[in-house]
């Protein structure tokens, strides 16, 4: 819930407690997931340097938090991700990698980046 809710001071304190990566919420996202909801690179990249893997897939969709920042719009978190490994090929239970879900949702400027990178 600090990832999700923005929490800075409260994510590094956790972190602070060796927290498992692979941990999961209700929804079977993981922190690095509900963090692509905010406007916080310093969390997503805390996030990446303890160890979250920048490709897990979620169960009930199958998103990667790539996917995830391309539902939230937040392209500055998209390219942080990238940057660390993110893998642009992986489909959610949908079907469509991040650039078809940017594509689908009408997030041209992430269509705009995503289309730059090939």
């Amino acid at each position: 819930m600090a990832a999700y809710n923005g929490n800075q001071a409260k994510v590094v304190e956790l972190l602070a407690n060796n927290p498992d990566p692979d941990a999961r919420d209700s929804y079977g996202g993981t922190a690095l997931h509900a963090a692509m909801f905010q406007q916080n690179l310093e969390i997503v990249q805390l996030l990446i340097d303890a160890g979250f893997d920048v490709n897990a897939v979620g169960p009930r969709n199958g998103y990667t938090p790539l996917h995830d920042a391309v539902w939230a719009d937040n392209l500055p978190a998209l390219k942080l991700l990238i940057e660390n490994g993110g893998d642009l090929s992986i489909k959610g239970l949908d079907g469509n990698t991040p650039l078809e879900k940017a594509r689908a949702e009408g997030k041209s400027d992430i269509v705009d980046y995503l289309e730059g990178l090939d």
